[in-house]
C-alpha cells in the first residue's frame, strides 16, 4: 500500500522533489506555500486505532499533527485531499473529562477548532482530520464503551522543515478618542487594533536540511504580557467585593455595579480554560454572597443580579475580603490566578490591621488585590495601601477610562508564572514578569538544553544587560556554570530570542574560535563573566561545571584549565601540527615517513582501485585512514597538500545499500562527513579525500593509496600493576544494551520529564549508538499508570535521532514501575547481542512503597541475570530509600546532590557497567572506595588440568593473560576460594634472573606469604597452598618438574571493557582521551567524624553522644503553625522540611527507632499524624499538613497536646522532643506559651523551635531549650534538615533515670550534652571494690580534669565528704581511669605519699577541693564514697541494657 500512496503523493503535486527528506518521508509545503514545510509519511497500515497511530509516529521520532490556527487547519485538511486518503488521526489527548484537549507533541492548545471541538474533551475519544475539518471518533474499538463510534484510520507522521527565522508579526493596541455614553450612564470605550504587516516566509534559496521535529519557538519578537482589550482571553478567578454601606450613596453604588457589568461584557466568563470565573460579594454591617462562581453562564445573566444600598456602616470589610478569599480557595482551578477587586468610598482605620492582614494573606498566596476608590476626594490612603502595587484605581481621576484601566489591570494580573517557575519581574509598577524561568534540575549539553527549553515553548535564557545577568546568577548556586542563549551560527553569535542586542560580558581570552556556545559563571560578588565552549561534548559541558563549582579560587580568565580533560577536542584550533613528513625517522618502519604522530606511506603518484589500495596497505601491516570528527577531516585534508595528485582513498566500504558506511579499521562510524556523505552508502562506491573534503567515486576509479599506523609516543613502561588499566573508560566505545525507564507520571511533573529527557540526550551524545561492537543499543520506556515504549532498540542511531526524542508526560499515578522494569528486562533479554551487558536506567522522584516487593523482585531478577540497575533519583533532600534499595550497589545517583555532574556520573556508571567478565570466568570483584561499585580486578579461568609452571604460563599468555597474582589479603583469600581445600596452585611469581622474584603483572614484590624456610635457592617458581581457615602459605618449587610439581593454576585475564577488545590497528592517536576520573559521590549520609569535635585519643569519653541518625530513638511531635501568618506556601515548605528530615530516621516502637506525630494549629488544633501512623517512606510522602488559615491563637494548646501525647506514649528509655515550626509568636500569650514549654522541659523533654521568619523572633528563641532554636533564614538552605537531625542526636544523648548528668554546653550550638552520667554509691567502699563495681556497670571511677568538673564532683557529695577519684598509681606514674593524660591537678601539701597508690578528693573551703593519696584496700581508715562515671544513652549505646 505504501508505494501506491507515494505514487499518489507525487502524482497530485503534493511535493517539491528537490527538497530531500529522510527514508520514506516526502516534503510537502501545503497550499499557498503556507509553511516552511514538513517531511510527511503515512503508516503502511491504514487501519490503526488512535493509540497505535500516536505510538507509530513517536516510535519514528516524528509526531501526529497538532493544529493552532485556521491556516494550519487548511494546511492539514489539504493533505487529505491531495494524498487521497480521506482522513487520518490527529495527535489529541484528553487529560481529564471536560478539560480542553491537549496535543501529544506538547504544544499549547491555543486553537479549539472551527466549532470549538477541542474546548471540552471526552475520555476515550479523539479526532480524525477530514477535508472539511475535525470529526470525533472513539480511540479504540470497544463495543462496551459509551464513547463515540470507532473508525480506524492511518497515521500521518511529520518532521518539521527548518530554513531560517523570519520576522514575526507585532501587534500594537491603540485606544481611540471616540467614547460614547449609554442610556444608563455607563461609559463604553471603542478600541482599534493596529497590526504591523507580517514579513512573508521567503522560499529557500538552497536545499533545506531536514531536522527531527522539535516544537517551534513562540513569537520571540512579541512582548510578554500583551493584551487585546477587544478579545481579552482572561482565565482568572475573580471576585468583586462591593461596599454597599450607607457610606456609599445610591448613585455611587449604581455606578460601581454598572462598572462591574461593563467589565463582564468585555471578558469571557465560565469555568473552562481561557474563561474567567466571576463572583460578587457585598458588605456593610454583614457580608452577602451576591453572585457565586458558576452562577453566570451567559450574557443574559450579567443583569440577573443587583446590590441594594444598606443603611448599616461599613464595618465588615475584613470579613468580606476573607469571604472572597475563601471563595477563590475553594474553587481554585489549575493554571489560574485569584483576583479580588474592592469597590468602596471609605476605609475603617480602626480595623486597619485586620484589613491589611487579610489583603496581604491573599497576596502572599499569589493573588492580586485591586481597589477602586469612590471617595469624593479620592486618594484614600488605606485603600491605596492594601492594593497590590499598581492596582489602585481612583474613580475620580480615572472616571473616563476606569473600565478600560480595569481591563488592562486584569490583563496584567493574568500575566504570571506558573508554580515552580521563577519570574523576572519587569521594572513597571505592577511587576509583570518579563519571562518565567525554569532552572533545570540537571546539567546538559547546550543542544539538549535548547531542545528541552523549546519543548517547554521557551528558549535558553538570554541576558541583555547587567540586571538580567545578575538575575540569572541568582538562580544558581555559587560559582555554578550555566548556559546562556547565545550561540555562534554561520560565523556570528546570535541570541536565541532573536534579539539584535549587542550586550556581551566576555571573560578575558573569550570567545574562543571553534567554541560556539556560551556559558556564564560567577566571578566575584554579584558579577559574572562569559566563556565559550563546544556545544556537543557532554563531558566537556559537565566537567567545566564541576571545575567551577569545586574551585576554591574563582578563575576569571576562563583558561583552558577549567575545561575538562575528558574531551574529543584538540588543543589547537586546527587540531594538529602542520609539519611536513619526515623521511627516515627511526620511529617508523622502512618505507614509511613520520607525520604528526603517524607513520605514513603513500603510493603517490601511483594510483589503484579501492580493492588494490586496501591490499597494498594490508600487506604492509597498515590501514587507510578513517575520519571521526571535523578536526580529523582537517588533518587528513591537509595531508593531501604533500601529494602530487592531491587526493587518495579513504578506507570506507559499503556493507549494504542504504546503510551507513563502515570503516575497515573497526572504529565506529560516528562522523557522517561535513554533508552527511557516509549516512547512506551505495554498493561498489566510496570516497577520496581531497583538500576540500570528501569526493564520491566508483571503487574502480584510480587514486593513490595512503597507508598509516600510529606511533606510540610513550616510553617503555616502568613495572606497575597492570590491573590498574582494567575497566578503562572510553565513552565513545561503550557497548551496552541500555533501556532508560522514565517516570512520566504526575509525581514527576511535565518539566521534570523534560529535564530527564535533556539528561538522556546529553548522556547519549557521549556514546556511539548502533548495534556493532563499541556501539550502544538504546531504548526508552515511559510509565505512569501505563507503560509506553518511546524508542525501541535500533531507532536511536544518530544525533538527529537523539534530538527527535520526545518523552511524553503521561500524568496519573506512578503505578506501573514494576511493569516498566519487566518490559525493559524483556527488551534486553530478547535483543541477543553477544558480548554485551544489559543496563536499565530508572529516572524517577517517587517510589510506591505498597508495591516495593514486586519492584524489588523485578530489579533483583534483572540483576541476577547479570544486568546492572541504575537509579537516578530526582527527589530533593536525602533521596528516596526505595530507589536506592533496588539499584545495583553503587549505581544509585541522587540528582539533588550530584546535579552538576549528573551526565558525567551516568557515563562513568556505564563505563563501570561495561567492565565485566565473559561467561565461564570467575570475577574478582573489588568495591571502589568512592562509588561503592564492584568492578572486576581480573577475570579468572581455572584450568581443568594441572601443569608445570612454564606450561601454565604459556597457556595464560595465549589467552592474553598471565598466571594469577596476589598483592593483598583479600586477593589471597579469593585465590584460596577458587581451588579445593589444601590444593596447591601456581602463583604468577617467578625468579627469571636467578636473583629477584618478579610478578607476572609487573607489580612490585611488596606482599608475600612465604612458609618457613622459603624461598629455596634454585627453585624459581612459586605456588600457594591453604594452611588453616582463610590463610595460605607460599612455597618455591622447580618450574618444570612434572613428577612432583604439576599443579593447578588460574589464568588472570583482563575484563571486557571499552578498550580491551578493539582491533590492533585501530587509529586511536587522533583523539586525546583522558583516563576516567573518579568523582566524589554523596548519598546524603551524615558523617560523624566532624561532629562534636571527636578526638583521636583513645579515651572512652570520646564515644559519648555518638550520632548515627538511623538509630535515633525519640518520641517526636512536630507542631506546625498552619495559620495565615505562615501562608499556605510556607506550610508546604515546612511539610517538605519534615518529610526530608524523617527520611533520615527509622520509624517504629523498638530500640533505635523513633515514634513521630504531627500537629497543626491556627485558631484550632488538628492532629495530622498520631504516634504509629508514620512507619515507612510511603507514609512520609502521603502526609499532607493542611493550611488552616486564621490567627495563630492556639500555639499554647498545641504544645500542651503534644506534651500529653508524649507523656502517655509510655515508651521506656526514650526522651520526648517537641519541634515547633512557625514564623510568628503571640506576645499577648507569651506567659502561657513559656509555662507550657517549661513544664515539658522540666519533665526532661527537649523543645526545638524552627523559626521561618526572616529576622528571627525572640519569643520563639526564648521558649526553646538552650541551643535548640534554629532560624531557617540564617541556616544554610541545604543544611536545615541536617541541623534538625543533629539536634535530634544531641537530644538523644541523655542520662538514664537515677543518674546525675555532668552537662557541658557545645561551643558551637550552645546545647548542653552530658559528658558522663554519674551513679553515686549509697555505701562507702575501698578503692578496688569501688573500681570493680564501676567496671561492672560498664564505667569507671569518676575522673577530674578541670575546675568545672571538680566543682561538679563536690556538688554530688555532702560537704567535707571524702570521695574516691579514678586516679591510680601504675608503676611510677598516676594514670586516670578514662585514659586522659592531661589536665589540672589539686594535690594537698605533702601529697601524693609514697606507697599510697589511690587518690581521693575532699572539699576544703567554698568551691575548692584538694586531693590526697591513700591505700587502695584499707577498709578501716579508707573506705569512702565514690561515683561511677557511665556513658550516656545515645544513638549507638543503649544504657538501659547491661552489656
Amino acid at each position: 500500500m505504501f508505494p501506491l500512496l507515494l505514487l499518489l503523493l507525487f502524482s497530485t503535486s503534493l511535493v517539491i522533489a528537490d527538497y530531500p527528506c529522510p527514508g520514506n518521508y516526502t516534503w510537502y509545503q501545503g497550499p499557498d506555500n503556507y509553511h516552511d514545510g514538513y517531511c510527511v509519511t503515512f503508516s503502511d497500515d491504514f487501519l490503526l486505532d488512535g493509540p497505535q497511530a500516536i505510538a507509530y509516529c513517536e516510535g519514528m521520532g516524528a509526531f501526529a499533527p497538532s493544529i493552532h490556527n485556521q491556516k494550519q487547519l487548511n494546511y492539514w485538511a489539504d493533505m487529505t485531499v491531495r494524498a487521497g486518503v480521506g482522513h487520518y488521526w490527529l495527535g489529541t489527548n484528553c487529560p481529564h473529562e471536560s478539560d480542553p484537549y491537549t496535543w501529544t507533541d506538547k504544544t499549547r492548545t491555543d486553537y479549539f477548532g472551527p466549532n470549538k471541538e477541542l474546548l471540552s474533551c471526552k475520555k476515550g475519544n479523539g479526532f480524525h482530520m477530514h477535508g472539511d475539518g475535525f470529526v470525533l471518533f472513539a480511540l479504540v474499538d470497544d463495543p462496551t464503551s459509551s464513547t463515540e463510534q470507532f473508525s480506524a484510520a492511518p497515521a500521518l507522521c511529520a518532521y518539521a522543515m527548518t530554513f531560517y527565522t523570519t520576522v514575526q508579526p507585532e501587534t500594537t493596541i491603540a485606544m481611540s478618542d471616540d467614547q460614547t455614553t449609554s442610556n444608563d450612564g455607563v461609559q463604553t470605550v471603542e478600541t482599534t487594533v493596529k497590526t504591523t504587516p507580517k514579513a512573508t516566509t521567503l522560499p529557500p534559496t538552497t536545499i533545506p536540511t531536514t531536522t527531527a521535529y522539535s516544537p517551534p519557538l513562540p513569537d520571540l519578537n512579541e512582548a510578554y504580557c500583551t493584551c487585546n482589550p477587544e478579545e481579552p482571553s482572561l482565565y482568572l478567578d475573580l471576585v468583586f467585593v462591593v461596599d454597599n454601606s450607607a457610606d456609599m450613596t445610591g448613585q455611587m453604588l449604581g455606578a460601581a455595579v454598572a462598572a462591574i457589568q461593563t467589565v463582564m461584557f468585555a471578558i469571557p466568563f465560565g469555568d473552562q480554560m481561557w474563561q474567567t470565573q466571576v463572583g460578587v460579594v457585598s458588605f456593610a454591617g454583614d457580608v452577602k454572597t451576591v453572585v457565586n462562581f458558576g452562577d453566570l453562564k451567559s450574557v443574559d445573566d450579567i443583569f440577573s443580579w443587583n446590590i441594594p444600598l444598606s443603611k448599616a456602616k461599613s464595618t465588615m470589610m475584613t470579613s468580606a475580603i476573607d469571604t472572597a478569599t475563601e471563595m477563590i480557595d475553594n474553587k481554585a482551578r489549575n493554571y489560574t490566578r485569584g483576583v479580588i477587586i474592592l469597590l468602596s468610598n471609605s476605609y475603617n482605620q480602626l480595623d486597619d490591621t485586620n484589613i491589611a492582614e487579610a489583603s496581604e494573606s491573599f497576596q502572599d498566596d499569589g493573588g492580586i488585590f485591586m481597589t477602586i476608590d469612590y471617595s469624593s476626594k479620592g486618594n484614600l490612603a488605606g485603600l491605596k495601601k492594601i492594593a497590590s502595587d499598581g492596582y489602585y484605581f481612583n474613580s475620580k481621576t480615572e472616571l473616563d477610562n476606569l473600565v478600560v484601566d480595569l481591563i488592562y489591570g486584569l490583563c496584567d494580573a493574568n500575566c504570571f508564572c506558573s508554580d515552580g517557575l521563577t519570574p523576572y519581574d519587569s521594572q513597571n509598577e505592577r511587576g509583570t514578569p518579563q519571562g518565567c524561568y525554569h532552572a533545570a534540575i540537571s546539567a546538559a549539553v547546550f543542544d539538549a538544553a535548547d531542545n528541552n527549553c523549546r519543548n517547554e515553548k521557551g528558549f535558553v535564557a538570554t541576558a541583555h544587560d547587567s540586571a538580567k545577568s545578575f538575575f540569572l546568577l541568582s538562580l544558581f548556586d555559587k560559582s555554578k556554570t550555566y548556559w546562556i542563549g547565545y550561540q555562534r551560527k554561520n560565523g556570528a553569535f546570535k541570541w536565541e530570542d532573536n534579539s539584535k542586542d549587542t550586550y556581551t560580558n566576555w571573560a578575558a581570552s573569550n570567545p574562543v574560535s571553534n567554541k560556539d556556545c556560551v556559558y556564564s559563571k560567577q566571578t566575584n560578588g554579584f558579577n559574572s563573566a562569559w566563556g565559550s565552549m563546544r556545544f556537543a561534548l557532554v563531558l566537556a559541558a559537565v566537567a567545566a561545571a564541576v571545575a567551577a563549582q569545586s574551585s576554591d579560587t574563582i578563575d576569571t580568565s576562563f583558561s583552558d584549565e577549567t575545561q575538562p580533560a575528558f574531551t574529543d577536542e584538540p588543543t589547537t584550533d586546527s587540531g594538529y601540527e602542520t609539519a611536513t613528513p619526515s623521511p627516515d625517522d627511526p620511529r617508523c618502519r622502512s618505507g614509511f615517513r613520520y607525520y604528526n604522530g603517524w607513520c605514513m606511506f603513500t603510493s603517490d603518484p601511483s594510483s589503484y582501485t579501492y580493492q588494490q589500495a586496501v591490499s597494498v596497505c594490508s600487506s604492509m601491516g597498515a590501514l587507510a585512514p578513517s575520519i571521526h570528527n571535523k578536526y580529523e577531516l582537517d588533518f587528513w585534508s591537509k595531508s593531501t597538500e604533500t601529494s602530487v595528485t592531491g587526493h587518495f582513498w579513504l578506507d570506507a566500504y559499503c556493507p549494504s545499500s542504504g546503510k551507513p558506511y563502515v570503516w575497515r579499521d573497526g572504529t565506529p562510524t560516528d562522523y557522517m562527513g561535513p554533508r552527511g556523505e557516509l549516512q547512506q552508502c551505495i554498493m561498489n562506491s566510496g570516497y577520496h579525500i581531497h583538500p576540500d573534503g570528501f569526493e564520491f567515486y566508483d571503487y574502480s576509479t584510480p587514486a593513490p593509496a595512503i597507508c598509516v599506523y600510529p606511533v606510540d609516543p610513550s616510553p617503555e613502561p616502568s613495572p606497575v600493576d597492570v590491573t590498574e588499566e582494567y575497566c578503562a573508560c572510553t565513552p565513545k566505545q561503550i557497548y551496552l544494551d541500555i533501556v532508560f525507564v522514565v517516570d512520566a507520571s504526575a509525581d514527576m511533573t511535565s518539566r521534570t520529564v523534560g529535564d530527564a529527557t535533556a539528561t538522556i540526550q546529553s548522556t547519549l551524545l557521549g556514546l556511539t549508538l548502533g548495534t556493532a561492537m563499541y556501539q550502544s543499543n538504546v531504548a526508552v520506556v515511559a510509565f505512569g499508570d501505563k507503560v509506553q515504549t518511546v524508542r525501541n532498540f535500533g531507532t536511536l542511531r544518530s544525533e538527529n535521532d537523539i534530538f527527535s526524542l520526545n518523552i511524553p508526560f503521561l500524568g496519573g499515578k506512578s503505578t506501573k514501575m514494576t511493569d516498566a522494569i519487566l518490559q525493559a528486562s524483556s527488551m534486553i533479554s530478547s535483543n541477543e547481542r553477544d558480548f554485551t551487558r544489559g543496563v536499565i536506567v530508572l529516572l524517577s522522584k517517587s517510589f510506591n512503597q505498597l508495591d516495593a516487593t514486586n519492584i524489588r523482585e523485578a530489579s533483583d531478577a534483572f540483576q541476577y541475570d547479570g544486568g546492572i540497575f541504575i537509579t537516578i533519583d530526582y527527589a530533593k533532600g536525602q533521596g528516596i530509600k526505595g530507589l536506592k534499595d533496588i539499584s545495583t550497589t553503587g549505581y544509585y545517583i541522587n540528582d539533588a546532590t550530584e546535579r552538576e555532574t549528573l551526565n558525567a556520573n551516568i557515563i562513568y556508571a556505564f563505563c563501570d557497567a561495561n567492565c565485566f567478565c565473559p561467561d565461564g570466568l570467575y570475577p574478582y570483584n573489588v568495591a571502589d572506595d568512592t562509588t561503592g561499585r564492584e568492578v572486576p580486578k581480573g577475570c579468572y579461568h581455572v584450568a581443568d588440568v594441572a601443569a608445570v609452571y612454564n606450561a601454565a604460563e604459556q597457556n595464560c599468555l595465549a589467552q592474553n593473560g598471565f598466571v594469577a597474582t596476589v598483592h593483598d589479603n583479600n586477593k589471597n583469600f579469593f585465590m584460596i576460594s577458587l581451588f579445593p581445600p589444601k590444593s596447591r596452585y601456581w602463583l604468577g611469581l617467578k625468579q627469571p634472573n636467578g636473583r629477584d622474584f618478579e610478578w607476572a603483572d609487573g607489580a612490585d614484590v611488596d606482599f608475600t606469604y612465604w612458609a618457613p624456610g622459603n624461598p629455596i635457592a634454585g627453585d624459581a617458581c612459586v605456588y600457594g597452598q591453604q594452611s588453616t581457615g582463610f590463610n595460605s602459605l607460599w612455597y618455591s618449587a622447580p618450574c618444570t618438574d612434572p613428577l612432583k610439581y604439576s599443579m593447578s593454576y588460574a589464568c588472570q585475564l583482563r575484563p571486557c571493557d571499552t578498550d580491551s577488545m578493539r582491533l590492533a590497528l585501530a587509529l586511536l592517536a587522533l583523539v586525546a582521551v583522558a583516563s576516567a576520573q573518579t568523582n566524589d559521590y554523596d548519598f546524603g549520609g551524615y558523617s560523624t567524624d566532624d561532629y562534636n569535635g571527636v578526638s583521636a585519643s583513645p579515651s572512652p569519653i570520646d564515644n559519648y553522644c555518638a550520632c548515627t541518625p538511623k538509630q535515633i530513638y525519640l518520641d517526636i511531635v512536630f507542631i506546625v503553625d498552619s495559620s495565615a501568618d505562615m501562608t499556605s506556601r510556607t506550610v508546604g515548605d515546612a511539610t517538605a522540611t519534615i518529610q526530608s528530615t524523617l527520611l533520615g530516621l527509622t520509624f517504629g516502637t523498638q530500640l533505635y527507632q523513633s515514634q513521630v506525630a504531627v500537629l497543626a494549629f491556627g485558631d484550632k488544633v488538628q492532629t495530622v499524624k498520631n504516634f504509629g501512623d508514620l512507619r515507612n517512606e510511603n507514609d512520609i510522602f502521603t502526609m499532607n499538613i493542611p493550611y488552616l488559615g486564621g490567627k495563630a491563637t492556639k500555639m499554647t494548646d498545641a504544645i500542651q497536646q503534644a506534651s500529653s501525647m508524649i507523656s502517655t506514649n509510655e515508651r521506656e528509655f526514650t526522651r520526648g522532643v517537641i519541634v515547633l515550626l512557625s514564623k510568628s509568636f503571640n506576645q499577648l500569650d507569651a506567659t502561657n506559651l513559656k509555662e507550657a514549654s517549661d513544664a515539658f522541659q522540666y519533665d526532661g523533654g527537649i523543645f526545638i523551635t524552627i523559626d521561618y521568619s526572616k529576622g528571627g523572633i525572640r519569643g520563639l528563641a526564648d521558649i526553646a531549650t538552650t541551643g535548640y532554636y534554629i532560624n531557617d533564614a540564617s541556616s544554610k538552605p541545604d543544611s536545615l534538615n541536617a541541623d534538625i537531625i543533629y539536634a535530634f542526636c544531641d537530644a538523644n544523648c541523655f542520662c538514664a533515670d537515677g543518674l546525675y548528668p555532668y552537662n557541658l554546653a557545645d561551643r558551637t550550638t550552645g546545647r548542653e550534652v552530658p559528658m558522663g552520667c554519674y551513679h553515686v554509691a549509697d555505701v562507702a567502699a575501698v578503692y578496688n571494690a569501688a573500681e570493680q563495681n564501676c567496671k561492672g556497670q560498664k564505667g569507671f571511677v569518676a575522673t577530674i580534669h578541670d575546675n568545672d568538673k571538680s566543682f561538679f564532683m563536690m556538688s554530688i557529695f555532702p560537704p567535707k565528704a571524702r570521695f574516691w577519684l579514678g586516679l591510680k598509681r601504675v608503676g611510677s606514674d598516676f594514670v586516670w581511669a578514662d585514659g586522659v593524660s592531661e589536665g589540672q591537678e589539686y594535690w594537698a601539701p605533702g601529697n601524693p605519699v609514697a606507697a599510697q597508690d589511690c587518690v581521693y578528693g575532699q572539699q576544703q573551703q567554698g568551691f575548692n577541693a584538694s586531693w590526697f593519696s591513700a591505700p587502695c584496700t584499707d577498709p578501716l581508715k579508707n573506705s569512702m564514697g565514690y561515683a561511677c562515671q557511665l556513658r550516656p544513652c545515645d544513638t549507638e549505646y543503649d544504657c538501659s541494657i547491661p552489656e
